[in-house]
């Protein structure tokens, strides 16, 4: 399911650094050996979300999946960069504030700018895009992790061909 893969990519980005603090609880039944766990601090997950106009509906349920596993990852920021044709906003907002977040944008559908926006800032090592596929991307691969998510709208043909050339796509199945 697309929601245990979205679960395993914000574990697998998520900043957290070995440590014998935390004993890991990957050793089992096996008590002759000491594996060390994750260090848990909060982090900041980057979300690119695709404002055009066919992303109405399916925003709010990704953006409330999301929420969901926050807390699961550590995550105690989202940075929500909105894009249609131009980037529409950055907001830094807490995951229990993503229920009740409002979208801007809904014109056309282009990403890189907001593709460009995150590559000039150091500090982000992954992004989460949630985009109907019906976009334009960076000509270039970002200097980051990038995991996409498709909403599976029926009648959408862009989400079927979508296949960037970098990055991971998970199709959101329908509901």
């Amino acid at each position: 399911p697309w929601e245990q893969a979205l679960q395993r990519w914000m574990e697998s980005v998520a900043p957290a650094e070995r440590t014998f603090t935390r004993a890991s609880r990957r050793g089992g039944s096996r008590s002759d050996v000491v594996l060390p766990g994750r260090r848990r601090e909060g982090w900041m997950l980057n979300v690119i979300l695709d404002t055009s106009g066919s992303m109405t509906d399916e925003l709010p349920r990704a953006l409330g999946a999301i929420a969901d596993f926050c807390d699961a990852a550590g995550v105690d920021r989202v940075r929500l960069v909105q894009c249609d044709a131009a980037l529409a906003a950055d907001d830094v907002v807490t995951p229990d504030a993503l229920a009740h977040y409002t979208v801007a944008g809904f014109g056309g559908s282009d990403l890189a700018p907001a593709f460009d926006h995150l590559a000039d800032d150091p500090h982000v090592a992954a992004a989460l895009v949630i985009t109907d596929g019906d976009v334009a991307l960076p000509a270039e691969r970002p200097p980051f992790n990038v995991l996409w998510i498709v909403p599976a709208v029926q009648g959408n043909n862009a989400a079927a061909r979508f296949a960037p050339s970098f990055g991971r796509v998970l199709v959101m199945e329908p509901r």
